[in-house]
């Protein structure tokens, strides 16, 4: 519900409304009247505030339902009142028909428009049908169905900071799906205004709490971060990386990764968010034992979301001007990231850093461009700030995988014969509809980056395939494992193909069936992309050609790695030129030594020439 404030206007339309009362009812007498303090937004500048809705009824009616003030009341609030005043008849088994309903909103302002307060008002009708008193220490707010449902709302911030201001106890909003972006901006509301937000998905449900059936405090809004993982019941890595497998400095990236996380959550504000800090901290402090065991990714992966919630509840703002600030300085951060040349040992890194780097921008641009159009209360900048946090953890993973990049290698460049293989991956992708991940690939596409647009095509595959699953528990881990077994080829299909063992560990050690299930999807998914990546970065690998320019060599930067085909073609070149010099010189020294008053020197030269031909044979082998 919002509105506009004029407090004369509205004081005037209030005592004409309670005048209006006794003309307007039937000729029957009134049985039941009710109040509630109901939280509305001031549209424009992000502030909540409480006003009082009175309901009278009346018996010997005919069903009517009336506001009888404000003096400008939109279409969608005299719909809520209509549903509220029937629903909660029905609740009753009462007859809607016999009875007239006069709402009136006292306190507020000669505009209100909104379905939000239609909960509110089935609750009004309620108790002034069976005559039980509303307690006047909470609030609530949320749409209503015809069949009792109660539905989202905007502004959620900023309606309880005004229930907090007005000294209630509890509100009861709208529930949303655990552990989504609208959980966890509850979850920063409760902490912060430190009152129980309370979700409900049905006027049952608000009848518990609202007479004291059930307590608002236990009941209130908890946010999973992560949950904890099961260390006992993860066996030890059990894939090898078959190509390109230089991990040194794929596990220094997931351990800075799990640094950086664990100095983002040190800087949570205590005690205000005590209850964000202390599971982000457990979970993170799991990891390193993970590194141990050999699940790099899984743990990097972990630290990562650890990471975006910390950085979400340190940089949270409310603010219209200082949220567009920050999506634009993210935004300008993540332009700032160089892509490094590909080069035939560090494609896998560049390739996954440009994925991320993709999801920011793809998230930033959406976010920015409607900003100023969609932006109306507090929910809606902490909403794009959730996405701005996600946008920059993406663009650090991109910062942190382009610096663990830099190695051996020469530089190469994707055939051309790529594209086929990328239209297929599309094409595949598109039957499940479009999604971020797709319209990456479209854009990487668009711009010849078939690696690249084929990788992003796995992933809209892979994420949207998981999520569509009908399987049970036990058939998601049979084909989650069948699936990801002999996926080995590089870095990432490894990780993926142990990331698949330690959800399905978990799965099996899970306490209850939905977290069983929960798990399964999880390693169904991670079995996905290890077959997914196995393909194709064999195929995008078989696919470099030799570009025009040599990286050179990191020191410590070694690989016991079988030569690539890339690689065993330069290395042959190379080895060609030097035989040709050694040659030359061979040549020269021959001439000199052969010289009649040299003679004596051949048995040297034989020497001399035996070691390096055998040399020459066994560089040439390797």
């Amino acid at each position: 519900m919002s509105m506009d404030m004029d407090k004369a206007t509205m004081t005037i339309f209030a005592v004409l409304a309670l005048l209006l009362i006794p003309s307007i009812a039937s000729a029957g007498g009134m049985i039941g009247t009710a109040s509630i303090r109901a939280p509305a937004v001031l549209v424009g500048n992000n502030t909540g505030s409480l006003t009082t809705i009175t309901l009278s009824v009346f018996s010997g009616g005919n069903g009517t339902v009336r506001i009888l003030g404000p003096s400008d009341v939109g279409l969608s609030t005299n719909q809520s009142a209509q549903i509220a005043a029937r629903y909660a008849s029905a609740y009753l088994n009462r007859n809607f028909s016999s009875y007239n309903f006069n709402y009136s909103m006292l306190n507020t302002s000669g505009s209100v428009n909104g379905p939000s307060g239609g909960a509110a008002m089935t609750m009004l009708a309620i108790s002034a049908l069976s005559g039980k008193p509303l307690p006047r220490n909470f609030t609530m707010t949320g749409t209503i169905s015809p069949n009792g449902s109660i539905g989202p709302v905007g502004g959620v911030y900023d309606k309880t900071a005004a229930a907090k201001a007005a000294g209630l106890s509890f509100i009861l909003v709208p529930a949303v799906p655990s552990d989504s972006i609208y959980d966890e901006l509850y979850f920063l509301a409760q902490d912060l205004f430190k009152i129980p937000i309370v979700q409900v998905t049905n006027i049952s449900d608000a009848y518990q709490f609202t007479f004291g059936l059930s307590s608002p405090s236990m009941h209130e809004t908890n946010f999973t971060f992560a949950a904890p993982l099961n260390l006992s019941a993860v066996p030890n890595a059990e894939f090898k990386c078959s190509n390109n497998c230089n991990t040194a400095p794929f596990e220094a990236l997931i351990n800075a990764t799990i640094a950086m996380s664990g100095s983002e959550i040190s800087r949570i504000r205590q005690p205000t968010f005590s209850n964000a800090e202390k599971p982000l901290s457990a979970s993170v402090s799991q990891l390193p034992a993970l590194v141990q065991k050999g699940y790099l990714y899984p743990a990097g992966d972990i630290a990562f979301l650890d990471y975006l919630h910390a950085f979400y509840f340190n940089n949270y703002v409310t603010s219209t001007s200082q949220g567009l600030a920050k999506l634009q300085n993210i935004s300008g951060f993540c332009g700032s990231i160089n892509i490094p040349n590909l080069t035939s040992s560090n494609y896998e890194y560049v390739l996954t850093g440009e994925i991320r780097q993709q999801w920011a921008d793809y998230t930033l641009n959406a976010t920015i461009s409607g900003y100023n159009s969609t932006v109306e209360t507090s929910d809606d900048v902490l909403y794009a700030m959730r996405l701005a946090a996600s946008a920059y953890a993406w663009c650090k993973a991109s910062e942190m995988l382009y610096n663990a990049s830099a190695g051996s290698g020469y530089a190469v460049v994707p055939s051309p014969r790529l594209s086929s293989i990328a239209d297929a991956r599309l094409a595949r992708a598109a039957a499940y509809g479009n999604n971020m991940y797709y319209t990456a690939a479209q854009e990487a596409m668009s711009v010849d980056n078939y690696p690249l647009a084929i990788l992003q095509a796995d992933y809209a595959y892979a994420i949207s395939n998981a999520s569509d699953t009908n399987m049970t528990t036990a058939q998601l881990l049979n084909v989650s494992a069948s699936i990801s077994h002999n996926a080995t080829f590089g870095l990432w299909a490894t990780q993926f193909s142990n990331e698949e063992v330690l959800y399905a560990s978990q799965a099996m050690a899970a306490a209850n069936s939905s977290a069983a299930l929960g798990d399964a999807q999880s390693a169904y998914t991670s079995a996905l992309l290890a077959r997914q990546f196995n393909t194709d970065m064999m195929l995008i690998a078989g696919n470099l050609t030799p570009g025009s320019a040599v990286q050179q060599i990191m020191p410590n930067s070694t690989s016991n790695t079988p030569l690539s085909a890339t690689d065993m073609e330069t290395a042959v070149i190379g080895l060609g030129i030097a035989i040709i010099l050694f040659s030359i010189i061979l040549y020269l020294l021959i001439k000199i030594v052969s010289r009649p008053e040299a003679k004596p020197k051949a048995t040297a030269r034989k020497a001399v020439l035996q070691p390096k031909k055998a040399g020459a044979r066994k560089r040439g082998k390797r």
